[in-house]
C-alpha cells in the first residue's frame, strides 16, 4: 500500500484555458493591426479599394491623408486630368455621401471634405 497524498497534475485545465485565451488575444491583435495598416496605408478600406472607380479612390484617399478639407482646385491639380474631367466624379461622390462640398467665394472653389 502506498501512503501519501494524491496531488492533481501540475498545469491543469486552468493552464490550458489561459493558453487558449492568450492565443485568441494574440490572433485578435494581429488581425486588428493588419486591418489598421490596410486602412492607414492610403486611407481607404478594402471595400472602397475594390468598389470605387480609380478617380473616386484617388480623391477620397487624398482627402483622408490630408486629414482635413481641401480646395477642389488643389485636388484636381494633383491628379491627371482637368476640372471638366472631374466634375462628374465629385458629383457622384457627393451623391454617395463620400464627400461634402461647400462653395468658397473668396477662393472661387469648392471646399471638399471627406465623410467618415
Amino acid at each position: 500500500m502506498h501512503g501519501g497524498h494524491h496531488f492533481p497534475p501540475v498545469g491543469g485545465s486552468w493552464m490550458i484555458a489561459l493558453i487558449v485565451v492568450l492565443i485568441v488575444a494574440l490572433v485578435g491583435v494581429i488581425l486588428w493591426l493588419i486591418h489598421r495598416r490596410t486602412i492607414l496605408s492610403n486611407g481607404l478600406t478594402p471595400r472602397e479599394r475594390k468598389e470605387l472607380p480609380w478617380q473616386q479612390r484617388e480623391v477620397l484617399s487624398m482627402l483622408r491623408q490630408q486629414d482635413g478639407p481641401m480646395l477642389q482646385n488643389e485636388i484636381v491639380d494633383l491628379l491627371p486630368g482637368d476640372l471638366e474631367d472631374f466634375a462628374e466624379v465629385f458629383k457622384a461622390m457627393e451623391d454617395k455621401a463620400l464627400i461634402y462640398r461647400q462653395w468658397n467665394a473668396d477662393k472661387s472653389s469648392y471646399v471638399v471634405t471627406a465623410h467618415g
